[in-house]
């Protein structure tokens, strides 16, 4: 069942094509579109939850609304909403999976229910990470890549950017996830290999078959790399 479409084009000759292509298709298959429900050649439109237009892929401010005025939970129940919320737009929330530790914790089944400071303060922070002016460049074949990496000491993120031609570095997307039981008692050297191979794992769709600068400012692990002295972990990843 079709729901959304979405076309775009780099010009108006190549918009009308395509277009034309689209409802071909339709009308072979014995489709309809609704024509109110139908906007051709806008600068901007709302697609599945993001604001997309010529500059990138931004949050609703809606949604970005939604987060801010969410309320604090009163148990578990209403922590996981509030995450579940929050996850919609990991990719614009850099380091999430580590300031929202202390937030997720608290969902273990074996962890009883206490609302502290360190948990409203998580709660604050993690809200504050998002911004109706959030953005993030599309990805275009032909800009160099960056992926810079970072452990902490309860989770990996990573920041996917184009270098632009002016030197400035554009974010495409962010991710983060927390350390499992067994990845907390690496090393700080397993842990940022870790977190380079699995920064690489999740945006291989963007990375494989082009070239791309890996940033981790954890110099030790530059050396591991280049000669044949890894760790058992490392040569697990």
């Amino acid at each position: 069942m079709l729901d959304d479409i979405l076309i775009s084009t780099t010009n108006k000759l190549q918009l009308l094509q395509r277009v034309r292509s689209v409802l071909d298709r339709f009308r072979k298959a014995g489709l309809k579109l609704k024509k109110d429900k139908c906007a051709i050649a806008t600068p901007h439109i709302k697609f599945l939850g993001y604001k997309v237009d010529a500059s990138g892929i931004h949050p609703t401010k809606s949604k970005v609304r939604a987060i801010h005025d969410a309320p604090t939970p009163l148990n578990k129940m209403d922590l996981q909403a509030f995450l579940g919320l929050l996850n919609f737009y990991a990719s614009f929330l850099p380091h999430k999976a580590s300031i929202a530790e202390p937030l997720r914790r608290l969902l273990d089944k074996q962890v009883i229910w206490h609302w502290g400071p360190k948990e409203a303060h998580a709660f604050k922070s993690v809200k504050s990470l998002i911004t109706s002016n959030a953005v993030h460049i599309q990805f275009n074949k032909d800009l160099p890549l960056v992926l810079a990496a970072d452990a902490s000491p309860f989770g990996i993120g990573a920041v996917l950017s184009h270098r632009l031609p002016n030197g400035f570095e554009a974010p495409i997307a962010f991710f983060s996830r927390t350390l499992s039981a067994a990845e907390h008692n690496y090393s700080q050297i397993d842990k940022e290999a870790l977190t380079a191979t699995a920064s690489v794992k999740k945006f291989h769709e963007f990375l494989y078959g082009h070239h791309f600068d890996l940033i981790t400012d954890h110099k030790p692990l530059l050396g591991l790399l280049a000669g044949d002295r890894q760790t058992p972990q490392i040569l697990l990843l």
